[in-house]
């Protein structure tokens, strides 16, 4: 789907999920200052493009399908993402939390992901070294990690593997990774 084919799909709905809330297309309309019949039109056309029939109209006004009903609350989860995204924006540079990790070759970190969602103003950057890290991940213990602290883990179930946790203690977001981290391996 092109860009701009999703940019109108995202205001499709956005519209949908407010014509729920208001329970009028004429209401809907005239808080967004459009036309009744654009509205209407792009509601009928949302439903052209699901194929599904999204609302109930009766001069009453509108209410939902069950299909609509479905499709009003992943509105929902879309809209409190767009909010989060108009926060992030509007921060300062310094208000981001920069976390950043290294983390030895062999190891993988596949649940990286789910903390940044979890964590959603992070940002993780790689680090060159494991003295430039917040957080590091190694196979092997350092000689020297200066304030760091560092925690010995045992991994695997048939082959056991040591695994090092390494992490500055006065970055907070650097802890929270670490104990995340921690959990998923235990």
């Amino acid at each position: 789907m092109s860009v701009k084919k999703k940019v109108l799909l995202m205001r499709s709905l956005l519209y949908f999920q407010e014509t729920i809330r208001n329970g009028k297309i004429t209401l809907t309309a005239q808080k967004n200052g459009i036309k009744i019949s654009n509205l209407s039109k792009m509601l009928k056309d949302l439903e052209e493009e699901l194929h599904v029939q999204l609302l109930h109209r009766s001069r009453d006004g509108v209410r939902p399908t069950t299909a609509g009903k479905q499709i009003y609350n992943m509105t929902l989860r879309v809209e409190e993402k767009l909010r989060l995204f108009e926060s992030i924006l509007s921060r300062r540079e310094d208000e981001i939390k920069v976390i950043r990790v290294y983390i030895d070759g062999e190891f993988e970190v596949d649940r990286l992901d789910d903390f940044l969602r979890e964590n959603e103003l992070c940002l993780v950057e790689a680090a060159d070294s494991l003295e430039t890290a917040d957080l590091a991940v190694v196979r092997d213990k350092p000689a020297d990690t200066g304030n760091k602290a560092v925690v010995k883990h045992t991994i695997g179930s048939t082959i056991k593997q040591d695994v090092y946790f390494i992490y500055d203690g006065t970055n907070e977001e650097a802890v929270k990774l670490y104990k995340f981290l921690e959990a998923s391996i235990m």
